[in-house]
């Protein structure tokens, strides 16, 4: 992955073109507005438009029980992880990624050219005071929670840390959750992209202490500066729907579950959880996997070595129970097993 073309994000758009079963996709289809009545009200919209920006920090604020001044608005999941770096950046002397990890966690200190490190020992890792921890939870790509990963770290605050919890959603609480508050010198983030299925709209969140999301704030006029009036806007009104969105993914994503659950166990596959996220990890059986798969039977997936992750691929599940189905039957026939 030397190469600056050599990505995740490229494989994914390269690939998706002639495939005809696709795994790659982490995130809920683009929401349909039109059956949650989420529509625009002009007049509404052009008086809140001076006050966008701070009538979503309140609405996300409200949702997480905390402060709006602990609120930073985003465009998307992306621009969190860059402002998020930044901070890390210049408040330690290295950031260390726990792998395997989301690309962009590790790709971005690297290429904007911040000290950083990898680490794959997870449960002997040795920080030193000058360094921070930057990862996901669930962890992206193999679904596993912060503190079944790394079971010390909630209990260990003396590192600066960052947690993307872009997939905490789909463990369906009934409020939103957040380890923000739960460890001391840690902030989190968030985007609307993957659970809301609203990516176009590019619309996230960090939250952290009020110092912290001063001091972010002005590192993001080095990125966007603000957030869309309009993506705000709309944002706040599916949040406005979340009860209704949440149980309506929860149906689709349990019963694809389900039905993972049995392929997996039929095919006799080594992965990682299936419950927590919107994808799980399934480790190869020394055959080349994710190429050979989309050659020979049109399914894409993310191959391991885009999350520095051990030999298999990354298989994504937010799809029509229909579809996926038929996609897994492809699947086992690049296994034999069908």
């Amino acid at each position: 992955m030397d190469g600056i073309h050599d990505n995740v994000f490229r494989w994914i758009l390269d690939h998706n073109k002639n495939c005809k079963h696709v795994f790659s996709g982490s995130g809920m289809p683009f929401l349909d507005l039109e059956k949650y009545h989420i529509e625009m009200d002009e007049r509404e919209f052009q008086s809140s438009v001076p006050h966008m920006d701070e009538l979503f920090r309140e609405r996300v604020a409200e949702l997480y029980g905390i402060g709006s001044d602990q609120v930073l608005p985003t465009a998307g999941g992306s621009e969190a992880i860059q402002v998020a770096s930044l901070y890390l950046s210049r408040n330690s002397n290295r950031i260390v990624v726990p792998v395997p990890e989301y690309e962009p966690i590790y790709r971005v200190p690297s290429y904007y050219g911040f000290n950083f490190r990898t680490e794959p020992d997870l449960q002997g890792m040795k920080l030193s005071p000058e360094e921070s921890l930057s990862f996901t939870s669930p962890n992206n790509p193999t679904g596993i929670e912060a503190g079944e990963r790394m079971p010390w770290f909630l209990e260990d605050s003396k590192n600066l840390a960052f947690v993307d919890e872009t997939f905490m959603e789909f463990t369906f609480p009934q409020k939103p959750v957040t380890l923000f508050g739960k460890r001391e010198n840690m902030f989190t983030s968030t985007t609307m992209t993957k659970f809301y299925g609203i990516g176009p709209f590019r619309v996230g969140w960090l939250m952290g202490e009020r110092d912290a999301i001063r001091e972010m704030s002005e590192y993001r006029f080095l990125s966007t500066g603000s957030s869309s009036a309009l993506s705000l806007y709309f944002a706040m009104k599916v949040l406005e729907r979340r009860e209704q969105i949440r149980k309506d993914v929860m149906s689709m994503v349990q019963k694809n579950r389900k039905t993972l659950k049995s392929w997996l166990e039929m095919m006799n596959l080594q992965h990682t959880s299936i419950d927590t996220a919107s994808f799980t990890y399934i480790f190869n059986k020394g055959r080349e996997d994710a190429s050979e798969m989309f050659r020979k039977h049109s399914v894409l997936v993310v191959p391991g070595r885009y999350f520095m992750a051990q030999d298999g691929y990354r298989l994504c599940y937010l799809m029509p129970e229909e579809k996926f189905s038929e996609g897994l039957e492809e699947l086992g026939r690049y296994y034999g097993g069908l």
